[in-house]
Protein backbone atom coordinates (compact mmCIF):
# COMPACT_ATOMS: atom_id res chain seq x y z
CA UNK A 1 0.00 0.00 0.00
CA UNK A 2 1.03 3.64 -0.83
CA UNK A 3 0.19 6.67 0.96
CA UNK A 4 0.02 9.62 -1.63
CA UNK A 5 -1.51 13.42 -0.57
CA UNK A 6 -3.41 14.68 -3.33
CA UNK A 7 -3.95 18.86 -4.16
CA UNK A 8 -6.39 19.88 -6.20
CA UNK A 9 -6.46 23.44 -7.66
CA UNK A 10 -9.11 25.83 -9.10
CA UNK A 11 -7.47 25.73 -12.54
CA UNK A 12 -3.94 26.89 -11.54
CA UNK A 13 -2.47 22.92 -11.26
CA UNK A 14 -0.19 23.75 -14.15
CA UNK A 15 1.40 27.05 -12.06
CA UNK A 16 1.35 24.86 -8.92
CA UNK A 17 3.58 21.87 -10.56
CA UNK A 18 5.74 24.78 -11.54
CA UNK A 19 6.22 26.26 -8.50
CA UNK A 20 6.49 23.02 -6.25
CA UNK A 21 8.98 21.13 -8.74
CA UNK A 22 11.23 24.77 -8.52
CA UNK A 23 11.07 24.79 -4.82
CA UNK A 24 11.35 21.38 -3.84
CA UNK A 25 13.68 20.29 -7.15
CA UNK A 26 10.69 17.53 -7.73
CA UNK A 27 10.60 15.41 -10.83
CA UNK A 28 7.61 15.74 -12.88
CA UNK A 29 6.68 11.65 -13.88
CA UNK A 30 3.15 12.46 -15.20
CA UNK A 31 0.86 14.50 -16.54
CA UNK A 32 -2.36 14.35 -18.32
CA UNK A 33 -5.03 16.92 -19.72
CA UNK A 34 -8.52 16.35 -19.58
CA UNK A 35 -8.55 16.65 -23.38
CA UNK A 36 -6.17 13.48 -23.16
CA UNK A 37 -8.73 10.97 -21.69
CA UNK A 38 -10.43 8.70 -23.94
CA UNK A 39 -13.76 9.69 -25.17
CA UNK A 40 -13.08 13.10 -23.94
CA UNK A 41 -15.45 15.62 -25.03
CA UNK A 42 -14.37 18.50 -22.77
CA UNK A 43 -15.05 21.98 -23.25
CA UNK A 44 -12.36 24.06 -25.01
CA UNK A 45 -11.64 26.27 -21.53
CA UNK A 46 -11.01 22.89 -19.46
CA UNK A 47 -9.01 20.82 -22.39
CA UNK A 48 -5.61 21.95 -21.28
CA UNK A 49 -6.10 22.30 -17.91
CA UNK A 50 -4.27 19.51 -15.70
CA UNK A 51 -6.47 15.93 -15.00
CA UNK A 52 -3.92 14.34 -13.27
CA UNK A 53 0.00 14.64 -12.46
CA UNK A 54 2.27 13.09 -10.56
CA UNK A 55 5.97 15.42 -9.21
CA UNK A 56 8.32 13.26 -6.75
CA UNK A 57 9.55 15.10 -3.88
CA UNK A 58 12.46 13.45 -2.04
CA UNK A 59 11.17 10.21 -3.11
CA UNK A 60 7.90 10.50 -2.32
CA UNK A 61 4.66 11.24 -4.42
CA UNK A 62 2.34 14.17 -5.11
CA UNK A 63 -0.50 13.95 -7.27
CA UNK A 64 -2.07 17.26 -8.57
CA UNK A 65 -5.08 18.04 -10.20
CA UNK A 66 -7.34 20.92 -11.45
CA UNK A 67 -11.14 20.52 -9.71
CA UNK A 68 -13.30 20.56 -12.01
CA UNK A 69 -15.74 22.54 -9.38
CA UNK A 70 -15.23 25.49 -7.11
CA UNK A 71 -12.95 24.51 -4.01
CA UNK A 72 -12.57 26.23 -0.84
CA UNK A 73 -9.18 26.75 0.90
CA UNK A 74 -8.89 24.02 3.31
CA UNK A 75 -10.87 21.24 1.65
CA UNK A 76 -8.09 20.78 -1.98
CA UNK A 77 -6.46 18.07 0.12
CA UNK A 78 -7.48 14.53 -0.29
CA UNK A 79 -5.12 11.56 0.60
CA UNK A 80 -5.03 8.96 -1.69
CA UNK A 81 -4.40 5.23 -1.20
CA UNK A 82 -3.04 3.01 -3.89
CA UNK A 83 -4.01 -0.33 -2.73
CA UNK A 84 -2.03 -4.28 -3.30
CA UNK A 85 -4.79 -5.60 -4.33
CA UNK A 86 -8.91 -5.63 -5.17
CA UNK A 87 -10.05 -7.26 -1.76
CA UNK A 88 -7.27 -4.54 0.02
CA UNK A 89 -9.37 -1.69 -1.64
CA UNK A 90 -13.10 -3.32 -1.37
CA UNK A 91 -12.10 -3.87 2.43
CA UNK A 92 -10.79 -0.18 3.00
CA UNK A 93 -13.56 1.75 1.16
CA UNK A 94 -16.42 -0.38 2.95
CA UNK A 95 -14.26 0.89 6.39
CA UNK A 96 -13.86 4.47 5.20
CA UNK A 97 -17.49 4.89 3.58
CA UNK A 98 -19.53 3.82 6.79
CA UNK A 99 -21.27 6.81 7.87
CA UNK A 100 -19.26 8.89 4.85
CA UNK A 101 -20.28 9.90 2.37
CA UNK A 102 -19.07 8.36 -1.51
CA UNK A 103 -18.47 10.43 -4.50
CA UNK A 104 -17.42 8.33 -6.33
CA UNK A 105 -18.50 4.44 -6.27
CA UNK A 106 -15.56 1.98 -6.61
CA UNK A 107 -15.48 0.96 -10.30
CA UNK A 108 -13.54 0.21 -12.92
CA UNK A 109 -12.05 2.84 -15.14
CA UNK A 110 -10.11 3.17 -18.35
CA UNK A 111 -6.51 3.68 -16.34
CA UNK A 112 -6.75 -0.09 -15.82
CA UNK A 113 -7.66 0.57 -12.62
CA UNK A 114 -10.56 0.27 -9.87
CA UNK A 115 -10.95 3.57 -8.28
CA UNK A 116 -13.43 4.93 -5.81
CA UNK A 117 -13.75 8.14 -3.73
CA UNK A 118 -15.56 9.25 -0.23
CA UNK A 119 -15.52 11.69 2.39
CA UNK A 120 -15.32 9.95 5.55
CA UNK A 121 -17.67 10.44 8.75
CA UNK A 122 -14.99 12.78 10.17
CA UNK A 123 -14.84 14.99 6.72
CA UNK A 124 -11.78 13.60 5.30
CA UNK A 125 -11.69 12.95 1.76
CA UNK A 126 -10.03 9.67 0.35
CA UNK A 127 -9.25 7.94 -3.00
CA UNK A 128 -8.41 4.21 -3.51
CA UNK A 129 -7.19 3.00 -6.61
CA UNK A 130 -6.00 -0.75 -7.21
CA UNK A 131 -4.16 -0.95 -10.28
CA UNK A 132 -5.19 -3.89 -11.90
CA UNK A 133 -3.94 -3.76 -15.63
Amino acid sequence: MQVIPYFYFNGNAEEAINFYSKVFDAKITGLMRFKEQPGADVPPEVSEKIMHAEIIIGGHSIYISDSDGELKIGENVQVNINCDSEEEIKRFFDGLSDEGKISMPLGKQFWGAIFGALTDKFGISWSLNFQVE
